[in-house]
């Protein structure tokens, strides 16, 4: 009798450990698919944050430069209207050497520095992205992981929502199997 009631002991406890290894397993891997959902949440909208902060910068940043452009422009009209009259020199002959304001290339190159650093900072957010889906992606793969996130619910996003941004132009590329030249000048 004794023996029978340690033996019983024995498999109520091994059962207790099985349910609380069996418990533990479930909460870490659910506590796991939400941690990692979130990421891949938060990390769509900091590249919808960096995008969309890049491109009003640019955008205002042209706005600076068209500005300045429109600036000058009047500043060099109204100099050679008061230098030359309404109507232009009337001289036949004109031995004049033009001292022209000219464009800063500065405002050019600060706009340039600012969209390069915008798409570098875009394409580590969208890094940041990739390695946050395939990290989840692998998890749900997993045998021990996928079994306990399945058995949570996940996946509970649709991960197709959660894409990385491409030009149009890669896509057909990858669609086509070829490449071809970038047009720098379009």
């Amino acid at each position: 009798m004794r023996t029978a009631i340690i033996a019983l002991s024995g498999f109520a406890v091994i059962i207790m450990v099985a349910v609380a290894v069996f418990v533990g397993l479930y909460i870490s891997n659910s506590n796991r698919g939400a941690s990692m959902e979130e990421s891949i949440v938060a990390s769509y909208e900091v590249n919808r944050n960096v995008l969309s902060n890049t491109t009003a910068r640019v955008m205002e940043m042209a706005q600076v430069n068209e500005m300045y452009r429109d600036d000058l422009s009047g500043i060099i009209e109204d100099t050679f209207t008061g230098r030359y009259g309404a109507d232009g020199s009337q001289a036949v002959f004109q031995w004049i050497n033009e001292q022209n304001i000219p464009l800063d290339p500065g405002l050019y190159r600060n706009l340039q520095a600012s969209i390069e650093a915008g798409r570098n900072e875009f394409r580590n957010s969208q890094d940041r992205l990739i390695d946050h889906r395939r990290h989840y992606q692998r998890q749900l793969r997993f045998v021990v992981s996928g079994f306990f996130l399945r058995l949570a619910g996940y996946p509970m996003i649709d991960l197709d929502e959660y894409d990385i941004i491409i030009l149009d132009e890669v896509n057909q590329r990858f669609e086509s199997g070829t490449d071809q030249l970038l047009d720098i000048r379009r």
